[in-house]
C-alpha cells in the first residue's frame, strides 16, 4: 500500500459534552455508543475519513453527519447539534486575522452570587479577598464553555484573580452546593435571584 496523501486533522469537541481531553471523550463515547455525532464536509472528504478512522482506531461508534456547507457545521457546532468536528489545521491561524465579527450572537447578563461564609459585602471586598488568597476560591458553572463558565473566567481575567472552576452538569446541584458552602461563588443568570 502506498500513502497518497497525509492530511492532518485537529479535533474540535463541543464543550457541552463536558470532556477535557480525547481520553475522556473516548470514555464517554464508549459509555454512550452511537449517541455522539461528528460532522464532515461530505462523504469521502478528508474530514469524513479522519472521523471514521479515529472512531475505528478508538473502538467507538460515532454517527456521521455529512454537510455541504462548512458554515452550517460551525452554526450547528455553536448550537450543540454537532458534537465533534475533524478539521484541517489552519497555518498561521489567528482569530483576528482569519475572522471578522459581523454580529452579536448573544448578550447574557450575569449576577455574582457569593456564599455568605466568605464574609465579603461587595465586589471590591471579594476581589481583595481573592487577590489575598489566589487559587483558594472556587466558582461553579453549568459546564465547560457555558455562559456561566465564560462569565467567571472573564471576570477573573479582568479582575486579575485566580479562581478555581467547578463545572456541574445539573444547576440544582450548584444551588445545593452553594447553600452547603461547597461552592463559594456563582456567576448566574438573574433568574437565580429570589423575586
Amino acid at each position: 500500500m502506498t500513502l497518497i496523501a497525509d492530511t492532518p486533522s485537529v479535533v474540535i469537541v463541543n464543550p457541552a459534552l463536558g470532556v477535557q481531553n480525547l481520553k475522556e471523550f473516548v470514555a464517554l463515547a464508549k459509555a454512550k455508543p452511537g449517541s455522539i455525532n461528528y460532522a464532515s464536509a461530505g462523504i469521502g472528504t478528508p474530514t469524513h475519513v479522519a472521523g471514521a478512522y479515529f472512531a475505528q482506531q478508538a473502538g467507538i461508534n460515532l454517527v456521521h453527519l455529512p454537510y455541504k456547507l462548512s458554515a452550517d457545521i460551525v452554526s450547528d457546532l455553536l448550537a450543540s447539534r454537532v458534537q465533534l468536528v475533524f478539521a484541517p489545521p489552519a497555518l498561521d491561524f489567528g482569530v483576528e486575522s482569519h475572522f471578522k465579527g459581523v454580529t452579536l450572537i448573544a448578550d447574557t447578563p450575569s449576577v455574582v452570587i457569593v456564599n455568605p461564609a466568605l464574609g465579603v459585602q461587595n465586589l471590591k471586598e471579594f476581589v481583595a479577598l481573592a487577590k489575598a488568597k489566589p487559587g483558594s476560591i472556587n466558582y461553579a458553572s453549568a459546564g465547560i464553555g457555558t455562559p456561566t463558565h465564560v462569565a467567571g473566567a472573564y471576570f477573573a481575567q479582568q479582575a486579575g484573580i485566580n479562581l478555581v472552576h467547578l463545572p456541574y452538569k445539573l444547576s440544582a446541584d450548584i444551588v445545593s452546593d452553594l447553600l452547603a458552602s461547597r461552592v463559594q461563588l456563582v456567576f448566574a443568570p438573574p433568574a437565580y435571584l429570589p423575586r
